[in-house]
């Protein structure tokens, strides 16, 4: 969307560099779903496999997240592997 014109030049410059931004951003490629799993089963190396991924952990009784690195309890924030 572009900046429209008559703004002090502060605010242009601050709103056409904020949309130079917001423009580079990549558009969501849509839904993963969660997936049923074991905590016995989560593993470093499969964090970084399923980054970015949520599912539930059936032992646990709690929703798990993978930030790419490791994997995390939804309860109670602490690290599972």
């Amino acid at each position: 969307m572009p900046v429209p014109a008559g703004l002090p030049p502060p605010l242009q410059a601050y709103l056409e560099e904020l949309e130079s931004r917001l423009s580079g951003l990549e558009a969501p490629q849509g839904f993963t779903p969660a997936f049923l799993t074991q905590s016995s089963q989560l593993s470093a190396a499969n964090a970084a496999a399923h980054a970015a991924r949520v599912g539930l952990a059936t032992d646990l009784k709690t929703l798990v997240w993978s930030d790419g690195e490791c994997w995390w309890r939804a309860d109670t924030g602490a690290q599972i592997a």
